[in-house]
This record gives structure tokens, sequence and C-alpha cells, in this order.
């Protein structure tokens, strides 16, 4: 190695360490301990009772029908099921989510209103979370295990808030049509997030995009998890897409112009699936996979899953690049193929010159359909 190769090598890590440092302070793994360790764990202040925290005391509870939504124009606690609608934009003046939905069969219309402000404030902006884990399970009883259930989000702007969306303990989530953008992290899912399908939304200027992390099986949910995530953009972010997650398939989103496009853990049980994506043009990584050895920390594995990221892309007709140019590329873990593309650059594993990112066969052109339908 030459002394400017090793002098690129020192400053390309140099980025990584700093984009993963920069990461971690604005995400913790959440393990199943409920609504108020969670919300208290993501640096949410006035936490009170259950369904009771939300920044002001307008609490929402009227039964609605299609015909006659809720009106909302300030910040709620909605504990009753029925149809919400925003008529006007909301500028939270607390620290609390400026929206917290605790009720079953809940449809919250933003109609292009926005929650938040211009300006990055602490705070969240709507949160979803059920209960969670109510009683210590021990190590045969099947604890009292609570989930917000049916819950639909369309067509609202977040932004300027620690968290954007924030989604625990929930099964039959959909969120699609809404801007999330200027956020510490635009959308968590976190414990016990089972059956969320987020499509045809924005995740923009975040510092993350969308994180997945914790446990979504909340050691209890039914298998398969089933979070989908189709036809998204997410540009401008630091990290697009933060993934510490079992079960997560991405399909068919636009992963642009990031720092990096999507970071995973590499922890030993992620099942990643990255499929038919365009992602192009993020300056670190199109695609990082983080092998992390667990000896190091009292753990008997070394985890080096690839992620599947077939079929995508990269920005290039001939594929995507290995980070940092190395002279020999890295290589497919499967088939060997070389990552010599100009295209996004894509991690090694722990075995040199192999890649833990898997990316033949690969995409010569872009993806016209990815990201958000009209």
């Amino acid at each position: 190695m030459t002394g400017e190769d090793a002098e690129e090598e020192a400053r390309n890590r140099t980025a990584e360490n700093e984009t993963r440092d920069r990461t971690r302070t604005y995400w913790q793994p959440v393990r199943s301990q409920g609504r108020r360790t969670f919300l208290s764990t993501i640096g949410i202040a006035g936490v009170g009772a259950a369904g009771a925290y939300a920044q002001r005391s307008d609490t929402v509870s009227e039964s609605v029908d299609d015909e006659n939504p809720t009106e909302i124009d300030s910040c709620v606690v909605i504990d009753e099921p029925g149809e919400y609608e925003l008529v006007d934009d909301i500028e939270p003046d607390g620290d609390g989510p400026c929206i917290a939905i605790v009720s079953d069969d809940v449809v919250l219309r933003g109609r292009g209103h926005r929650v938040g402000t211009e300006e990055r404030r602490a705070g969240g902006g709507i949160f979803v979370s059920g209960e969670g884990l109510l009683e210590d399970p021990g190590e045969v009883d099947v604890p009292d295990y609570h989930q917000i259930k049916s819950v639909r989000i369309e067509g609202v702007e977040v932004s300027g808030f620690q968290t954007g969306i924030a989604l625990a303990y929930v099964q039959g989530i959909t969120l699609s049509a809404t801007t999330v953008r200027n956020n510490g992290r635009g959308l968590i899912l976190v414990d016990g997030a089972h059956d969320v399908d987020v499509t045809d939304s924005c995740f923009e200027e975040n510092e993350t995009g969308t994180a997945i992390f914790g446990d979504p099986h909340g050691y209890w949910v039914p298998s398969p998890v089933n979070i989908t995530f189709e036809h998204n953009r997410l540009s401008g972010n630091n990290v697009g897409v933060l993934l510490e997650s079992f079960d997560t398939t991405l399909r068919l989103n636009r992963i642009i112009d990031n720092d990096i496009g999507v970071r995973q853990s590499g922890e030993i049980f992620n099942s990643t699936h990255l499929i038919d994506n365009a992602i192009c043009r993020n300056r670190q990584y199109g695609v990082q996979n983080v092998a992390t050895d667990l000896r190091e920390h009292g753990g008997p594995y070394v985890t080096d899953v690839p992620v599947v990221a077939t079929d995508t892309f990269w920005g290039a007709a001939n594929g995507p690049s290995s980070f940092g140019k190395p002279t020999e590329p890295f290589t497919d873990p499967e088939t060997g193929q070389p990552a010599g593309g100009d295209g996004d650059a894509i991690s090694q594993g722990f075995d040199p010159g192999v890649a833990n990112v898997r990316f033949d066969p690969f995409r010569e052109e872009t993806i016209d359909e990815a990201g958000p339908r009209d």
C-alpha cells in the first residue's frame, strides 16, 4: 500500500467512525419495557400515566364516522377509535409528543398539514405506542402484552423534532403519503412493531431517515414480523435507513444523496432484504453492513451476516464500487462477482476482499417505479 493509499484509508475510516458515533447519539436500542420506559429512553420528557403524556390536556375522545371526522388543530391524545383530520398546521409548545395515539382503530389524515416547525427542537411529533410487557415474564409465564392495533396515518408532514414519528408495541399499522423531514430521527420502529407497512412517503434531511431497531418481536409477538418498506424516498439524510432488526423487506425505494444510504448493524439474527431499490449518489456507502465481533463484549459470536441487496441500481451501469477503492474490489459473498463498478460503495466483511453485501445480480439502468407513487 502506498502512502497515498494509506492516507486515503485513514480518512475513510475516520469519516466512517465519525458517522457511526454521530448516529449513536440519536438512538439506543429499546427492549420490551413498556411505553413509559420507551418514551423516556428515546428522550421524550414529561411522561405521565398511560394514555396521558401529550403536551396539552386537549384529549380527543369523540367517536366519529367517515362523514364526520373529528377535527384537530392542536396537540392531542387520541384515546378513542375513529377518524381524525388535521384542519391546520400544529406548532407544539412543549417537549412531549404532539399527537399521541393510544387507541386501536384510528385513522389520522393530515390533509397536507404540518405537525412541527421549520426549526429543529426537542420532543416528538406523532407517537403510537402500546403498553408492551406489563409484567416480568420470568422464565415460563407469558406476560400481559398489549399492542395498539389498526392505525392508519396518511398525508401529514412532520418536521423539526428529536423524533418525528415513533411506533412501539403496535400491530397492523399503515403509514402512507407522509413527509418526514428535518428531524433527529424521522421514523423509528422499535420493540413489538408487527405488521407495519410504510409506503409512498418521503424522509428528507433528517439525521436518520428511518430507524428500525430493538426487537420487533418484543419477545412475544408472533412470527413473522412483517415489516415492509416500499415506494419511499430517502434523501439528504446522514443515514437513510438504519437497521438493527429482524425480517425487514425494503423494496422499490429511492435511497439517494445521503451520507450513508443503508446501514445495518450486522447482528447475527438480521434478515434484511433490499430488493429492486435505486441506491445512488450516497456519499460514503450505498449499503454499509457493520460486522461486529461480540467476543470483544463477552459474547460468543462474530456476526457478519450478509445483507441481500440484489437487483439494485447502484447509480452506474457497471454496478457498485468497493468502499475505499481497493486495488482488488470486494467480491459478492455468494457468486464471487467483483464490486468494481462506478456506483455507490458497499462494505467489506471480516474476510479480506469479500463484501458482506450481496449485490449480484444488479440493475444496469435506473428503476423508474422506485420511490413514491403519485
